[in-house]
């Protein structure tokens, strides 16, 4: 995205985010490249039973070449939890 301006993430609910005009009704990865894609929250849930803990898998298909750091939102209240690329 590099020369365009920045995405806007515009509102959050319960099951909703808002990005640039278009609200997805589900958790979402927003890669470097502006392309915004579902979350593949099986590769989590398989090893966990639950879709609140990044498993390795899942991990691996967030982070692409470039990716310095990824920043998970979890859930309306805000709290941010923010993972080191390698």
């Amino acid at each position: 995205m590099k020369g365009e301006a920045a995405m806007e993430i515009e509102s959050t609910t319960f099951g909703t985010i808002t990005i640039d005009g278009k609200t997805y009704e589900h958790d979402v990865v927003i890669r470097l490249s502006g392309e915004v894609m579902k979350r593949k929250k099986k590769l989590s849930k398989k090893y966990y039973g639950t879709s609140h803990v990044l498993s390795k898998d899942e991990a691996k298909f967030v982070f692409e070449r470039g990716v310095r750091a990824a920043h998970c939102w979890l859930g309306p209240n805000g709290q941010c939890a923010s993972i080191a690329g390698s």
